[in-house]
């Protein structure tokens, strides 16, 4: 691998170079472009056929009329997981097989065929992204696609619980499914442990193209602010950013503010944005961990001059006041632009908790010493609780499925597998959260599950009342319980602060939304002579959008959401200065 502290400086690369640089990215799959080895593995990959030939020429052979079979095999994973991944694709690829030929399901055959080409294309995709996902668009596009293995899952259980005499099919096909998930996320915690990723590696948000945008956006604004772009002020122009910057500085000079000042400088500035750009271009871990180190006092001056031109109160010398938190009037839109951009900038070295998928990835006994991962993190311990108490739910929901037409039982199914496709979604939470506390808001959002769990004991409640409770063994309500305390574990359920509740209510309105879009497709895939055990016509909601409407309405006392809203269009400019001049009201914009 080519070794950053040779390699070319970024400020010294045209734009050209660095699209190329990503065009190789994206085409080859490889997260060092520089690096020859990775860019000859790439192309022997992609032309298999043409390095078959040339290598038999090479070793004089006949090879006018040989053909070399498709790879079948990524780079990326440890031997280790190539095995795991090639049953996890041969398990799909059966139960696909078996779900198309059935006869019971001739009606839905060329669904069902549709669903089995975009699965073995997103199974493509996942895996080879997560082989590199050291780079944030590769890491973003697995997840991506261990969230559609996940919606293909819950898709396959709901039809599965309308049609009882194909749901074990249907479950197979669904836990193939779940497999191929998880098998993404231990595809990235490997390709993290073989590049020598460590709790301590910096993981950065955005990718070397667009953190490079974002330099020159920055380096832009400033000169935008300071007038030397090639632009003159019109007649009927104020120097707005002149006179912005002209208060910025004399007010970091009166505050011996020296090391901010000094940013304020083009050359000085660009050649500080530059060292950040290097570390992240060659896609290395050792990059990465120079990041680590070196960006966190750069990082924080760029964060001090980014609040600093948030907070600093500029006198306005056109009023006779001794008040020293006058501000300049009016505001400078450059002035703004200049911090909007600094501040895009630096968001990009927040670090993810990325390493987390280590903890769920290598097994406990390398954590202590190799990773250091063990005691420090209680968000990470969490996460292993939650992944753990996974396959134990799971296989007590499949034990519940056995259930036959009995419409409670049929119901109690569906919100089973909801809180299962639910808990996947808590996991990526988790493994993915920046925060160290777990109080950060992806485990808001994650306490929502802990509100559906005491929704379904609440439905579970009523129906034993009623004498029409099906049976749960004590195995799944154990798990439920578990699942309940991990994920409010930190605030303990129903105390959750009032000003998070936002974040919950927001969380629980988008899951309604995608539960609706399952029952839109369940509805049409599944026998019409079974919907009426789960669906009620009169509020057109299944159970499972009972189950959340219910928690939205009773527990957050506020509305289910509703799609398709119309756009808000702003009024038009002659109507806001007639509001603005002679108090008329904005007339409705069609």
């Amino acid at each position: 691998m080519t070794d950053p502290q040779t390699s070319t400086p970024l400020a010294s690369r045209s734009p050209n170079a660095i699209a190329v640089d990503n065009l190789l990215r994206r085409t080859l799959r490889v997260s060092d472009p520089s690096d020859p080895q990775q860019i000859a593995g790439a192309l022997l990959d992609r032309y298999a056929a043409d390095a078959e030939l040339i290598r038999r020429e090479r070793e004089g052979l006949p090879f006018a009329s040989t053909t070399a079979p498709l790879p079948t095999t990524f780079a990326g994973p440890p031997s280790g997981s190539v095995a795991e991944i090639a049953q996890a694709r041969d398990d799909l690829e059966r139960d696909l097989d078996s779900l198309q030929t059935t006869a019971a399901l001739k009606d839905i055959r060329v669904e069902i065929r549709g669903w089995a080409r975009s699965l073995r294309q997103t199974a493509a995709n996942g895996l080879a992204a997560a082989a590199q996902a050291l780079d944030a668009v590769q890491l973003n596009t697995a997840l991506a696609a261990r969230r559609s293995f996940g919606d293909y899952a819950r898709l396959a259980r709901y039809i599965g619980a309308l049609t009882p005499d194909q749901q074990p099919a249907f479950r197979q096909f669904a836990q193939s499914c779940d497999v191929m998930a998880g098998l993404i996320l231990v595809a990235i915690g490997d390709g993290y442990a073989a590049s020598g990723i460590t709790r301590s590696t910096a993981m950065l948000r955005v990718s070397a193209g667009e953190l490079q945008s974002r330099r020159n956006a920055v380096v832009l604004a400033l000169r935008t602010m300071t007038g030397t772009v090639e632009a003159s002020l019109g007649q009927e122009d104020w120097p707005r950013g002149l006179e912005a910057f002209r208060q910025l500085t004399h007010a970091l000079d009166n505050q011996g503010q020296a090391d901010l000042r000094a940013l304020l400088e083009e050359n000085t500035l660009a050649t500080a944005l530059d060292e950040l750009v290097d570390l992240t271009t060659g896609g290395s871990v050792n990059s990465l961990r120079d990041l680590s180190t070196a960006s966190a006092m750069l990082v924080g001056r760029l964060q001090r001059l980014v609040e600093y031109g948030q907070t600093f109160a500029a006198p306005d010398y056109r009023e006779t006041t001794n008040d020293p938190n006058a501000t300049s009037s009016p505001e400078s839109p450059p002035m703004s632009a200049f911090v909007s951009a600094l501040s895009l900038f630096v968001d990009a070295f927040r670090s993810v908790r990325g390493a987390r998928l280590l903890d769920i990835s290598r097994p406990t006994m390398l954590l202590y010493g190799l990773y250091n991962s063990i005691g420090t993190d209680q968000v990470a311990d969490r996460l292993r609780r939650l992944v753990s108490v996974r396959g134990a739910l799971a296989q007590s929901i499949d034990c519940f499925a056995d259930c036959g037409c009995d419409s409670q039982a049929t119901q109690c199914q569906i919100l089973l597998d909801l809180l299962l496709y639910n808990l996947d979604r808590c996991i990526d939470y988790y493994a993915l959260s920046p925060s160290l506390d777990g109080r950060g808001e992806p485990e808001i959002r994650a306490y929502s599950l802990a509100d559906l769990i005491m929704s379904f004991g609440h439905i579970c409640n009523e129906l034993d009342a009623a004498g029409r409770a099906p049976e749960i063994s004590h195995a799944l309500d154990d798990a439920l319980n578990e699942v309940q305390r991990i994920v409010s574990q930190e605030w303990g359920y129903g105390s959750l602060p009032r000003r998070d509740r936002g974040i919950v209510i927001r969380e629980l309105s988008s899951q309604y939304l995608v539960e609706a879009r399952v029952q839109d497709v369940a509805r049409s895939l599944a026998p019409a002579c079974k919907l009426e055990l789960v669906f009620d016509y009169r509020r057109d909601r299944s159970v499972g959008l009972e189950l959340i409407g219910w928690v939205l309405e009773e527990v957050y006392k506020v509305a289910v959401p509703q799609s398709g809203g119309p756009i808000s269009i702003p009024p038009t400019l002659s109507t806001s200065v007639s509001r603005l001049a002679f108090g008329r009201a904005n007339r409705r914009q069609i």
